[in-house]
């Protein structure tokens, strides 16, 4: 019999006066969720992530694997971070990863899932990373993350993503080169770092 098979899901959402911001989302304000989203889907193509679920300030994507969605919620935070924000309608971006059978996406996606989510997804301008998750990443990045007091929260780790992280916790990740990732036209080069891919052109 097969194994179960998983996928780590990561929850990125936007947190402010969603009623506010949807009257300001235009060129005046600087399209302040708009840019937020064009980050972060940068670091879901250079994590190889696919977007699964795209609501208005939030969207869940999934990754291959723990150490590719912890990375790529660092790189989120960071992108984000620099941003400026509205004034008097500050943005905050939640970040919660956790992992989930496959069976369940389909057939029972609500009660427990749902909760963990939500939970997973309170901490602004920070990462939460649930127990199964952290025990997937790697060695390297085991050491950036701190246990939450579990009093209001089932066990889950706070990863500290302003520190700098070696390139060691990259290296190490298995890079594994399929058509899927081929170089797209017009595409001089394409740069590997473990499970992080830039594309070089012309443009």
């Amino acid at each position: 019999m097969s194994q179960p098979r998983h996928a780590i899901l990561l929850h990125a959402e936007l947190r402010g006066s969603a009623a506010q911001f949807s009257e300001i989302e235009d060129d005046l304000a600087g399209r302040p969720v708009e840019r937020r989203f064009n980050r972060i889907e940068r670091a879901v193509s250079a994590y190889r992530g696919t977007v699964v679920e795209d609501y208005w300030m939030r969207q869940t994507i999934s990754f291959d694997s723990a150490d590719a969605a912890v990375l790529a919620a660092r790189e989120m935070q960071q992108r984000c971070s620099v941003l400026p924000q509205v004034s008097a309608n500050r943005l905050a971006l939640c970040i919660g990863i956790r992992r989930e059978l496959l069976q369940e996406r389909v057939s029972d996606f609500s009660g427990s899932a749902l909760e963990e989510e939500s939970e997973l997804t309170t901490l602004d301008d920070g990462i939460l990373i649930s127990e199964d998750v952290f025990q997937d990443i790697n060695d390297e990045l085991k050491k950036f993350a701190q246990p939450v007091d579990p009093s209001s929260l089932k066990r889950c780790y706070r990863l500290d993503w302003h520190l700098e992280i070696p390139s060691s916790a990259y290296a190490c990740l298995k890079l594994e080169r399929d058509t899927a990732f081929a170089r797209p036209p017009g595409t001089l080069m394409l740069l590997h770092l473990g499970l992080k891919t830039v594309s070089l052109s012309l443009q």
